[in-house]
């Protein structure tokens, strides 16, 4: 009897971390990152890198976004003169 009952808690066991996984998986804090793009090069002596700019959302950079910039140009230098 002893060894039914412990097959029987051990295949619960194992029922329960796949679960377990799963709801961890489908969870929204597994969700994807949103995808952010820059739509136009910035103007000389402007950036987005920590300013709304020109990213599509109209935001500033934040964390746990993806950010593209495909062919434009993201302006992070400031030249003193």
């Amino acid at each position: 009897m002893k060894n039914i009952t412990r097959h029987l808690l051990s295949a619960v066991a194992a029922n329960l971390r796949w679960l377990a996984l799963l709801l961890l998986a489908l969870s929204p804090a597994a969700a994807q990152a949103a995808v952010v793009t820059l739509t136009n090069t910035d103007a000389s002596g402007t950036s987005s890198f920590n300013a709304a700019g020109n990213w599509d959302s109209g935001a500033a950079p934040a964390s746990g976004n993806d950010y593209c910039l495909f062919r434009n140009v993201l302006g992070i230098f400031h030249w003193a003169g």
